[in-house]
C-alpha cells in the first residue's frame, strides 16, 4: 500500500478554468470599476450584467467573466453589508460563544458568521444578496448555481434549512425562527462554522467549494457534510446527551445507555434508520435525525476503519486537489468505495443508501454492527434480536407474495397482479437495503423475481398500445 506521502506527492493533472467562451469586460468599464466607490462599483457591474445577459442568451455556453480582483471586491462588499446589517443581532439566549469555542478547540479555523431572523429579516437578507453574476465566482448569491455560495438566497426560503455556509463569502449564515430552541440554533452554528475550515480560493482561478467539493465531483458533498455532522452532533451530545440517556433508560426500563448504542428510528422511506444515540436530536419527547446524522455516522465508521484517515480528510479540505488524495485512500481500503460513495444531493434517502454501503464495507453486516455497539445493553440486544426476526419474517412473506402474484399475472394476465407483485418486491427491497446476514439466503430469489417484474413492467405500455391498436 502506498503511503499518504506518496499519494500526496503524485503529479496532479493541470485543471484550468472552463473553456466556454466568456464575454469580456471592456477597458473603459474596467477603468470605471477600478475608480468607483463600493456603491457605484455594484451599480456599474449590474449595468454590465444587463448587456451580458443578451450575449449569454445568444450563446448559452457563455459564462460571465469577472476579473479576479473584482470577484474579491464584490465578496468584500457583500460580506461587509451582511455584517453591518446582521452582525451581533439575534444572539439572545444563544450560547454562540460556546459554539465558536467548540469549533476552535477542535483545531478548525474560525469563520465569520451571522444569525438571520428568517421571519422578520428575510427581505433585508435577499436585498443584500441580490443576484450578482461573474466568473470565476459565479456570484455569492446566484440562485442558478449548484455551489454552496449560490444557495444563500433559496436556502432562506427553505423552512427545513437551518443555515448555509457561503464558500464564496467565506461566511456562515444561520437562520433563526421564533419556534427554534436555542440548542437547535447552536448546533446549526457549529455545523456551518465547521464548513469554514476550507480553501476560499484555488490556484486554478476558481473558488474551491468546500475544499474537497471540487467542481464536477460529488464525493465531497458526503465527506464535507459528514465532518460537519460529526461536529454538530458532538456539540449536541455534550449539551443534551445525559437528557437523552435518561429518557431512553426510562423507556426501556434499564439503568444505562451509551452514546454509541444503536437505535432503530423510523425512516423517511417507510423503513427505519439504524443510528447511534449521539446522532439523534430530542425535542418534546421525540427522537429525530437529519441527513447530517447519516453523513456524520458514515464518516465515523470510515474513520474507525481507516487509520489516519480523519487527519488526512481534514487536511484535504484545504487542498484544491483533496478529492484525488481521498479517493485513492478509500479505494485502497476497498476497491470501488470512492465511486460507491459519490453523492450528488444532500437528501436523507440518498445518505441512507450510502450508510448501508459503509456498514457492509466496515462492519460486514447489520448484526455485527449492532452486536458491537450494543454489547453493554441487554435491553437493546433483546430489542434488536426481535427486530431482526421481524425483518426476516417480513422479507420472507413479501418475497413469497411477490412470487405468488407474479405467477397469477403469468397465468391470467391481470395488471393488478403485476402491480401487487411489484409492491411486494419493493417492500422486500426496502428491507434488503441494509446488509443483514439473514438476507443473504434470499438474495438470489429476490433478484430473479425482481428482474421478471421489471421486464414485465417495461412491456406494459407496449402491450396496452398493441391491444388498443388491434
Amino acid at each position: 500500500m502506498e503511503s499518504f506521502e506518496t499519494i500526496e506527492n503524485e503529479a496532479l493533472p493541470e485543471v484550468g478554468a472552463p473553456e466556454n467562451p466568456k464575454p469580456e469586460v471592456s477597458a473603459v468599464l474596467e477603468r470605471e470599476l477600478a475608480e468607483s466607490d463600493d456603491e457605484k462599483f455594484i451599480a456599474l457591474w449590474r449595468e454590465r450584467q444587463k448587456e451580458l445577459q443578451k450575449e449569454v442568451q445568444a450563446n448559452p455556453e457563455m459564462r460571465f467573466n469577472l476579473p479576479e480582483k473584482y470577484a474579491y471586491r464584490i465578496i468584500t462588499i457583500m460580506r461587509q453589508k451582511l455584517v453591518e446589517k446582521f452582525g451581533g443581532k439575534n444572539l439572545e439566549g444563544i450560547d454562540w460563544q460556546g459554539a465558536v469555542d467548540f469549533v476552535r478547540e477542535a483545531g478548525l479555523p474560525e469563520a465569520p458568521f451571522i444569525i438571520v431572523d428568517r421571519e422578520n429579516e428575510k427581505s433585508d437578507f435577499l436585498k443584500i444578496t441580490e443576484n450578482i453574476k461573474g466568473y470565476p465566482f459565479e456570484a455569492v448569491s446566484i440562485e442558478e448555481s449548484n455551489t454552496e455560495a449560490g444557495k444563500l438566497r433559496p436556502e432562506i426560503s427553505n423552512e427545513e434549512c437551518g443555515g448555509v455556509y457561503g464558500s464564496g463569502l467565506g461566511m456562515a449564515v444561520v437562520f433563526r425562527r421564533s419556534t427554534d430552541e436555542p440548542i437547535e440554533i447552536e448546533k446549526n452554528l457549529v455545523h456551518e462554522l465547521t464548513h469554514g475550515g476550507r480553501v476560499e480560493y484555488s490556484a486554478r482561478g476558481r473558488f474551491a467549494d468546500n475544499g474537497v467539493i471540487i467542481e464536477g465531483d460529488d464525493l465531497g458533498i458526503l465527506m464535507e457534510e459528514g465532518i460537519a455532522g460529526l461536529m454538530e452532533y458532538a456539540f449536541y451530545e455534550k449539551k443534551r446527551g445525559e437528557t437523552k440517556k435518561a429518557c431512553l433508560a426510562e423507556m426501556f426500563h434499564c439503568d444505562y445507555f451509551d452514546s454509541n448504542n444503536i437505535l432503530s428510528i423510523e425512516g423517511q422511506d417507510g423503513g427505519f434508520m439504524p443510528l447511534p444515540l449521539k446522532y439523534l436530536t430530542y425535542v418534546n419527547g421525540n427522537f429525530s435525525y437529519s441527513f447530517s446524522s447519516c453523513s456524520g455516522f458514515i464518516m465515523e465508521l470510515i474513520f474507525e476503519a481507516i487509520s489516519g484517515f480523519k487527519e488526512k480528510m481534514i487536511e484535504a479540505r484545504s487542498m484544491p486537489d483533496g478529492v484525488k488524495i481521498i479517493s485513492r485512500i478509500l479505494d485502497e481500503y476497498s476497491p470501488g468505495l470512492y465511486s460507491e460513495l459519490r453523492q450528488p444531493k444532500c437528501e436523507v434517502v440518498d445518505f441512507a443508501e450510502k450508510l448501508a454501503v459503509v456498514i457492509k464495507k466496515t462492519k460486514g453486516s447489520m448484526e455485527e454492527l449492532v452486536a458491537e455497539r450494543n454489547k453493554n445493553n441487554d435491553a437493546l440486544r433483546t430489542f434488536w434480536e426481535d427486530k431482526f426476526n421481524e425483518e426476516e419474517a417480513d422479507l420472507h412473506i413479501n418475497i413469497d407474495n411477490a412470487k405468488v402474484h407474479l405467477d397469477n399475472y403469468n397465468n391470467f394476465g391481470k395488471t393488478e397482479c403485476l402491480e401487487t407483485a411489484a409492491s411486494c418486491i419493493a417492500k422486500a427491497g426496502a428491507i434488503m437495503k441494509f446488509p443483514y446476514k439473514f438476507a443473504e439466503k434470499y438474495q438470489e430469489e429476490y433478484k430473479i423475481i425482481k428482474e421478471k417484474i421489471d421486464f414485465y413492467q417495461a412491456r406494459q405500455p407496449l402491450t396496452k398500445q398493441s391491444s388498443s391498436a388491434s
